[in-house]
């Protein structure tokens, strides 16, 4: 759990994300809570895109339940065996078509809104990706939006497992797990 009842800037929030460890190949949970008159209570999904500042529409916000779950996926990096981990997004909607179009809307500010979260460089030379255009990709089968850099490189993902959840990352192994563990967790028997 973190605490955020004294944070008034997302960098906060984003300096402690960042400190956050992981075990090698897992994932961590972050709930957030904020003490309201000394009761820990969970941060809303509304409270959390506030805290970070984002310019997400109102008609996304108001279509996403309360539920949110801020983590972590760690992996052990191919060349050097290094575990590197990296930060995802998965927000449950209430209202399908209405969250679909208003990501299409949030593409034009989702990278400047997030980019300190999902630790992208965008300084220097790289202050022009912010005027990219999102690509349509397939990941384990789902329709998925990317944002690439100037070099061809992945930035951003999100991609609506189903028409309940969507998650928002920046590695394609992190999405790749997450997706395959939500559709696993939904998987209902015969």
């Amino acid at each position: 759990k973190i605490d955020t009842t004294n944070m008034t800037s997302s960098s906060e929030l984003v300096d402690v994300i960042q400190k956050e460890k992981t075990g090698l190949n897992s994932i961590k949970a972050l709930f957030l809570t904020k003490n309201i008159n000394g009761v820990p209570e969970l941060l809303t999904t509304k409270n959390f895109l506030l805290l970070l500042q984002t310019t997400a529409p109102d008609a996304l916000i108001r279509s996403l339940s309360d539920k949110y779950l801020l983590g972590k996926y760690s992996v052990a990096e191919p060349a050097t065996n290094d575990n590197k981990s990296t930060v995802f997004l998965v927000f449950e909607t209430t209202n399908y078509p209405q969250t679909y179009a208003s990501m299409l809307d949030w593409e034009k500010t989702m990278l400047r809104d997030l980019f300190a979260l999902f630790d992208i460089d965008t300084t220097g030379s790289n202050s022009s990706l912010f005027e990219k255009q999102w690509k349509d990709i397939i990941v384990n089968n789902k329709d998925a939006r990317v944002l690439y850099g100037e070099n061809g490189e992945d930035l951003l993902y999100y991609v609506f497992v189903d028409k309940n959840h969507f998650i928002i990352t920046n590695s394609i192994d992190t999405l790749k797990e997450v997706t395959s563990r939500l559709i696993t967790k939904n998987a209902q028997p015969l």
